[in-house]
Formats: C-alpha cells, sequence, structure tokens
C-alpha cells in the first residue's frame, strides 16, 4: 500500500470513529455537510478522495478540525496552500430566507416559529478570514431598494446585533418584520435614529419607489411590535460579480 493510500485510510478510519461518537450516519453527515449522500458514501469506501474543502465541510459537521481528521502535518501543508480553508474550517455562514428569518430573533418565544441548525442553508466561511469572523449570517438582497449601492440578488454578509452591539446611524440594516397575516419579511434598509424613533430608509435614488419605514416607541410601542420588527443584523460584506466589498 503507497503511503498516499494509506493517508486515506487513516483518514476514512478518523471519519467513521467521529461518526460513531456522535451516532450519524452517512446520510445525516451528508446532510449535515449539503452534500449528495453518494458522494459521503463515496469517500467511505474508499472510492474517492475527499478535496480540502470537502474535509473542511466534513470536520464542521463533526463539529472537529481538519487537524484531528488528517493530522498536524497535513492539515498545516493545506492551510498553507489554500487561504480560504482559514476561513471555512471552523465557520458555516447560514443563509437567511423569509421562511427562516425569525431563527435570527432569540427573543421569539413560540414553540412553532423556533427552527433547528437543520432547517437553515448553511454556506462556506468567506475567503477572508478577518471577515469571516464576523459575519453571523447572510442573505442574498431582495430588492433593488437600495440601488446602486446594493442590487437585487447580491449576496450580503451581516452580523447579529444584540442590546450590546446595535447599529449605528447611518449603517445598512436587515430589517426583520412580520406582516398582520404572519407572513416574515426581511429587507435591506438604511437606519437613520432621530430623537426617539429608528427611520428605515431606501437609498436616495430609489426613494420614489420604496416607502421609507418608521419605528416610533411613542406610538403604540408595544411587546408585540418589537417581537414582530426590527433590526437583525449589520451589513459588514458584499459579494457580487466584482470581488468582495466591505462596510
Amino acid at each position: 500500500m503507497t503511503n498516499k493510500a494509506q493517508t486515506e485510510k487513516s483518514v476514512i478510519c478518523r471519519i467513521k470513529k467521529q461518526m460513531e461518537e456522535k451516532n450519524l450516519t452517512a446520510y445525516a453527515l451528508a446532510k449535515a455537510c449539503d452534500m449528495p449522500p453518494s458522494t459521503i458514501g463515496r469517500i467511505l469506501s474508499g472510492q474517492a478522495s475527499p478535496r480540502a474543502s470537502t474535509l473542511a465541510s466534513i470536520a464542521l459537521a463533526l463539529d472537529t478540525s481538519i487537524e484531528s481528521l488528517i493530522g498536524k502535518s497535513k492539515a498545516k501543508e493545506l492551510l498553507e496552500k489554500n487561504s480560504v480553508l482559514k476561513a471555512v474550517q471552523n465557520k458555516r455562514i447560514p443563509l437567511i430566507t423569509p421562511d427562516c428569518a425569525s431563527w435570527l430573533r432569540d427573543d421569539l418565544t413560540d414553540e412553532n416559529q423556533v427552527l433547528s441548525s437543520s432547517d437553515i442553508v448553511w454556506l462556506p466561511g468567506m475567503p477572508s478570514p478577518e471577515l469571516s469572523s464576523i459575519v453571523d449570517f447572510c442573505m442574498v438582497a431582495p430588492d433593488d431598494a437600495m440601488y446602486p449601492e446594493i442590487k437585487k440578488g447580491e449576496f450580503l454578509y451581516f452580523r447579529k446585533v444584540d442590546s450590546s452591539h446595535y447599529a449605528q446611524s447611518g449603517d445598512v440594516v436587515a430589517v426583520f418584520y412580520r406582516h398582520d397575516a404572519g407572513d416574515a419579511v426581511i429587507d435591506i434598509r438604511r437606519v437613520i435614529f432621530h430623537q426617539g424613533f429608528e427611520e428605515f430608509a431606501p437609498s436616495e435614488t430609489m426613494k420614489g419607489h420604496f416607502r421609507t419605514g418608521r419605528l416610533d416607541p411613542d406610538s403604540g410601542y408595544d411587546e408585540d411590535i418589537r417581537l414582530n420588527f426590527g433590526i437583525v443584523g449589520v451589513l459588514v460584506a458584499k459579494l457580487s460579480l466584482s470581488p468582495f466589498e466591505r462596510y
């Protein structure tokens, strides 16, 4: 048996051992990695050699590191050749859609609205480890309200907000709200803080096409409004046909 074959066999054994410890089937591992079960099956049977990015996804799904699967020296060699793995290996980024927007709200207590990580589509980390470390979720721009700064269909990367790390006036934010019918919506706007209220505005170019929203605590503001409306993230980067742009 060649050194390469021995190494691959060792990797497979380590993956299987981790799967056994976590009581994961090949199908469950494939789902967690967002890969076809046939791909995981071929890797586990030794019919296919996993690429570096695949190893990174498997390590994430197993809640372990690439090092634990392939050894320190091999992992170091991979990381030196592929800087993307520095972001990917320990980070997955949830892709948020209206269907799973409530997952961003820690204050939602309705059990019918609670989602698990298996209900979310997960994206690899970003090429820049620095940016990847501060990004909490990604979403696709739903419209052209922020044109020309942001165009419909661009991938937008956000950090989540909380009471200690909120948005600043002028930030581009993701705003979550729920219609009277109960449908969840997540929009992109620029937030402006005035005395006593928050204003959510489209770009100057698009003000004639999209309405400016307003949250005024002194005008009927109650728990229902707080639960069903508010900023959930601040834009830190976007991905379009051009390279990453940081905010």
